[in-house]
């Protein structure tokens, strides 16, 4: 399967953790929290953002 050159790169920053999520803008001192800015319960990882997130469970729904 071939990927628009976007989409693998936003799969590549999936991949290694370095989406755009709090958790690397945080490290890398581009926020000043990791905290997940929609549910505000723990830090924004792939894993959360993917899985864990409670504000994203109707998305998640609708996708799975």
């Amino acid at each position: 399967m071939k990927l628009p050159r976007w989409n693998l790169a936003i799969l590549v920053q999936l991949w290694t953790g370095h989406a755009q999520l709090n958790k690397h803008l945080h490290h890398i001192k581009h926020v000043q929290t990791n905290i997940c800015p929609a549910c505000r319960r723990e830090p924004e990882t792939v894993h959360h953002y993917l899985f864990r997130c409670k504000a994203y469970v109707k998305l998640r729904r609708q996708i799975y």
